[in-house]
């Protein structure tokens, strides 16, 4: 038979992380966590009469419970969490937007998939079908004597920055990477994992190839 599980306690002798019996003393714990005073956190909770003469020193000591000042540093450090989260999810969003510009997202493709170009022998760009995102990738748009000139964002400089998150710059550890003809697992050793991840996401960024006539 298991044994049952250890709730665990924190120094008050409260369930670690579980809200405030009274609701009141638990919204004056969101109020303290998010800024407010102890006199405006005791009034937005509705804990207190603020009409009574006592009100301001009531709140104090009201805000001084261990239990409060407890559910308040709690609530804190779960919220300061929480946004963490979101903050590192939304840079690595825009680091790997940015380690995937080229200007091959927006060439314009026939009927067949060729890519069509100009009569230099250019690809036209296309950015009706653009969106936002892929657009905040154009570092600079400069208009010449031969038209428009267009530059995107230097991809080397994101992909070294994802390369330094997941821990693929440290040493010379062997890169596991996923085949790119079969998907299997495959073991690179002794290739410099920058050069690596560089030429497999310029791989991807390339323009694909004309199809045969034949």
């Amino acid at each position: 038979m298991n044994a049952p599980a250890k709730i665990e306690r924190t120094p008050t002798g409260r369930v670690r992380g579980a809200p405030l019996r009274n609701r009141r003393h638990e919204a004056v714990c969101w109020h303290l966590a998010r800024g407010a005073t102890q006199e405006a956190a005791c009034r937005e909770a509705g804990a207190l009469d603020p009409n009574g003469s006592s009100f301001a020193p009531n709140a104090r000591r009201l805000c001084q419970r261990p239990e409060i000042r407890e559910r308040a540093e709690e609530i804190t450090r779960m919220e300061a969490e929480s946004i963490g989260i979101y903050a590192a999810w939304w840079l690595l969003s825009d680091v790997k937007l940015f380690a995937r510009s080229s200007l091959s997202v927006f060439y314009q493709f026939d009927d067949r998939g060729r890519v069509v170009v100009d009569q230099d022998g250019n690809p036209i760009l296309d950015f009706t079908g653009a969106s936002k995102e892929q657009l905040r990738t154009i570092k600079k748009m400069k208009p010449t004597k031969e038209g428009v000139e267009y530059e995107v964002h230097d991809p080397l400089p994101y992909i070294d920055r994802m390369g330094r998150v997941l821990g693929l710059w440290t040493g010379d550890a062997a890169v596991a990477v996923a085949s790119a003809n079969a998907g299997a697992m495959a073991e690179v050793k002794d290739v410099s994992a920058r050069e690596l991840i560089a030429s497999r996401i310029a791989r991807l960024a390339a323009p694909p190839a004309a199809p045969s006539d034949t």
